[in-house]
């Protein structure tokens, strides 16, 4: 993350010590908020979890027979923040020794000259060392702040409904050979539009599904659907597309993956070269020794295994020694200026030669310009998909693509286009 360096500004390193005085409040202020953001709450909720405790546990003290002076709970600020800042023995320690000075050895909470009871103290000290490890433990299991995990609850519980009235379906975004112009197979994409008609985005409640752990059988929805898509193409007239599967990380090092993928190959009669699984970084760093393990099996048992969003993130080489990668998929952030600046067109020829040395496929994602399908045909890209070469559509939509072009060969104008496509608008839902 890049930071701003020092300057001229209130932050800019000022000498006179009234300036000096007045940037440190801001640091302590800061100081202060950041064990809050480590849980994954904003100022306002921060402050208002602290109060809540405070005001339970004071409540809890006062009617077990606690002392009734609140200056005593105090103490309840220092075990908060130092759970939270330093973690579950910082918190702990703070709170014994807390419960030492607020005990019989200091009598802070004498009332008209009434000694505390014993076991008044032992509460408090109960409570202090539950409130360490309570906060710990909240800051440790969900670092999401708590409007999010609201909406990621309801989310699911849509989602989950969704699935079982088969709400969700697959929409297909066609594949072409840049060179014949032929297409070649289709990328299944998750889609769902509720009994209202309205459409939820694949950005927003795919990663809620993998927050709340419901990618599991979404995923397996989605594989299930397009292997039986697949198969029904298979057995259609003319050559059987390839159909491209994308697998979330959560969903690839999940122990029931494989052998549900096993399941469903055997179920749908499908042919395994006609498959394949599109895996992001992000997958293969998740857990990369299960990942491994679970990536050669499918390739063992014949399935292709593409590269997805290739050049952002860490694109370390090591994925491609240690993976048996058959396609690499051009990020179509590169694709999006291909045709307009110089540096993205050198980086994007070096991948593709560099993915022709490894005996890999290459795709190019978001072609949307014909400059874009020229710019990729000249530095011998061999796939691509995008709005130029055919929207996402149903699969009844995409079948009849298979027996045309979705644009003209690499001797015709690149303009061509028999999936004509209007230019591509943000705020359309068929957007993948």
């Amino acid at each position: 993350m890049r930071r701003g360096g020092g300057g001229g500004g209130p932050h800019g390193g000022g000498k006179e010590a009234s300036g000096l005085s007045r940037d440190r409040r801001p640091v302590v202020l800061a100081s202060f908020r950041r064990p809050f953001r480590r849980l994954g709450l904003s100022d306002a909720l921060g402050f208002g979890l602290i109060a809540t405790m405070v005001a339970a546990t004071t409540t809890t003290v006062y009617a077990l027979g606690g002392a009734p002076n609140t200056a005593v709970h105090g103490f309840y600020f220092p075990i908060i923040y130092a759970a939270l800042r330093f973690g579950r023995r910082a918190g702990v320690l703070t709170a014994l020794v807390a419960a030492t000075l607020s005990g019989p050895l200091m009598p802070l909470d004498v009332a008209a000259g009434t000694s505390q009871p014993i076991e008044a103290w032992a509460v408090r000290l109960v409570f202090f060392v539950l409130i360490a490890f309570a906060v710990h433990w909240l800051a440790r299991q969900d670092p999401r702040p708590l409007e999010e995990m609201l909406r990621d609850s309801a989310t699911h519980f849509r989602l989950r409904g969704a699935l079982a009235r088969n709400e969700v379906t697959a929409h297909y975004q066609p594949i072409a050979d840049l060179n014949t112009g032929q297409v070649v197979g289709a990328e299944s994409l998750c889609r769902w539009a509720d009994r209202a008609g309205g459409y939820h985005s694949p950005a927003q409640f795919i990663p809620a599904a993998e927050r709340t752990g419901l990618v599991i059988p979404l995923g397996q929805h989605m594989l299930t659907t397009a292997l039986d898509q697949a198969a029904r193409w298979a057995r259609g007239p003319g050559p059987a597309p390839m159909v491209t599967i994308n697998v979330s990380a959560v969903q690839l090092t999940h122990p029931s993956f494989l052998p549900d993928l096993v399941t469903a190959l055997g179920v749908h009669q499908v042919r395994p070269e006609l498959v394949c699984l599109e895996i992001t970084e992000t997958a293969l760093i998740r857990d990369p020794h299960q990942a491994v393990r679970v990536v050669r099996a499918a390739h063992d048992l014949g399935l292709l295994i593409a590269l997805d969003d290739f050049g952002i993130g860490y694109s370390s080489l090591a994925y491609l020694r240690d993976f048996p990668i058959d396609i690499i998929k051009i990020d179509q952030s590169f694709v999006a200026e291909v045709d307009c600046d110089p540096k993205t067109n050198s980086l994007v020829m070096a991948i593709i030669e560099m993915a022709k040395a490894l005996g890999a496929t290459t795709i190019a994602e978001g072609i949307e310009r014909p400059s874009q399908l020229e710019s990729l045909r000249s530095l011998g890209c061999d796939l691509g998909q995008g709005w130029h070469l055919g929207r996402p559509a149903p699969p009844e939509q995409i079948t009849s693509s298979f027996a045309r072009l979705a644009v003209g060969p690499k001797d015709r104008d690149p303009t061509a286009t028999a999936l004509a496509s209007p230019p591509p608008d943000p705020s359309s839902p068929d957007r993948p």
